[in-house]
């Protein structure tokens, strides 16, 4: 049956519809239907066909990112994609329903960009989710250090001339960590007394000279219970993000889901400091056998984003009770701030560290954190601070 008689079938049928006459002859009409049915030709495999965005990321594409094609349990690479801003093809054909992730990073050295994980199944119109990152916020309803999905796009079947793709829109996006490897002293971090006047300042390569316990006060409190304040400044840089929440894979034999953050730590000298004014206000302490004689504590903290107004910025409280000690103490602080941390490893007091690829993972955009230093211990005392501080108890 050509295409011209099945349209001519189909007028008559709507003919017969509006008349009536179909409901006395409902057996002949289905016969003569199975004759006007139209055959659809089967979708076969095809490769991804997909684009990355650079938020931020000014003219051309200044790297080539990656895209890899995941198995759903995260441990075979099935594919692995140089893109760019412009749609690019991949090289292994998937077929309809077939359950993967996607990890998208920057594959430029020196090129320094969050990574992204999206989760689809392949067939037409079938929604693409982002894993996105729990920060106990109202936008990321998961718990810290868990990760829920995010409808992001759609796959759709395409073709161009005698190819056929499976089609994700729109583009991937990745963001810019504020800053590059090189350029770490750019990220400024200040700590300011209780009045906010600057005790101490280092930047995310440098961190500030001294001993704090055996340094003289940079002040003397004035009640039992006081704030510090660290400020966290990205210089003059828009479009750039410190602390974005990223995921990772763990190690085998599990490749268990981790998620890296930014992350605070803050020890005291004197374990006469009230740790329940602390947890009040959203720190977590550290086990008390880590450094016998201190006090620790971490958060944290959510990420600092720049954009067309401006860098970015941020203050954060740390607040202190020695309402347990005599007048005149002298209390040693100091503060370590690292992106890429784990919360549980934050909690046992390990020192920062970047993902290392594992299983079908081949490499992440972020190699390096931007202090060199996350909380660290050597011969159960706290050492490596980023900034520090002496105060005089009330």
């Amino acid at each position: 049956m050509n295409d011209a008689d099945r349209i001519a079938r189909l007028m008559i049928l709507a003919v017969l519809f509006m008349s009536g006459i179909l409901a006395f002859n409902q057996g002949a009409v289905a016969s003569w239907l199975v004759n006007l049915a139209i055959p659809l030709r089967p979708l076969g495999n095809a490769p991804l066909y997909v684009a990355v965005n650079v938020v931020g990321r000014i003219g051309m594409s200044v790297s080539k990112d990656v895209v890899e094609v995941i198995s759903s349990n995260r441990t075979k690479q099935l594919d692995r994609i140089l893109a760019g801003h412009t749609y690019t093809a991949g090289n292994t054909s998937l077929a309809s329903g077939t359950e993967i992730f996607l990890h998208v990073y920057s594959g430029t050295p020196g090129v320094v960009l969050y990574n992204e994980w999206y989760h689809v199944t392949i067939g037409p119109n079938e929604i693409v989710k982002r894993l996105r990152p729990g920060l106990a916020t109202r936008d990321a309803p998961a718990p810290i250090g868990q990760f829920d999905e995010e409808d992001y796009g759609r796959m759709t079947r395409i073709a161009t001339g005698e190819a056929e793709y499976w089609q994700i829109s729109p583009a991937f996006n990745l963001y810019w960590r504020d800053r590059d490897v090189g350029d770490r002293r750019y990220v400024g971090f200040d700590l300011e007394n209780p009045d906010g006047v600057s005790i101490r300042a280092a930047t995310g390569a440098i961190a500030a000279s001294g001993t704090p316990d055996a340094a003289a006060a940079d002040f003397t409190a004035r009640s039992s219970q006081v704030s510090l304040k660290l400020s966290v400044d990205l210089s003059d840089d828009v479009n750039k993000v410190y602390g974005r929440p990223m995921i990772f894979l763990g190690p085998p034999p599990d490749y268990a889901w981790r998620i890296g953050y930014l992350v605070i730590w803050v020890s005291f000298n004197n374990t006469g400091v009230k740790s329940s004014y602390l947890t009040a206000n959203g720190w977590t302490m550290l086990s008390r056998e880590l450094t016998p004689g201190y006090v620790d504590f971490f958060k944290v903290l959510p990420p600092l984003t720049g954009n067309l107004m401006g860098a970015g910025f941020a203050t954060f409280d740390i607040p202190v009770d020695t309402s347990d000690l005599r007048s005149g103490v002298g209390v040693s602080v100091r503060l370590w701030v690292a992106d890429l941390q784990i919360p549980a490893d934050a909690a046992q007091g390990e020192s920062d560290s970047a993902p290392r690829p594992n299983g079908a993972v081949a490499g992440y955009g972020v190699a390096d954190t931007i202090f060199v230093n996350g909380f660290r211990i050597s011969s159960n005392k706290p050492e490596g601070q980023l900034l520090w501080a002496v105060f005089k108890t009330a």
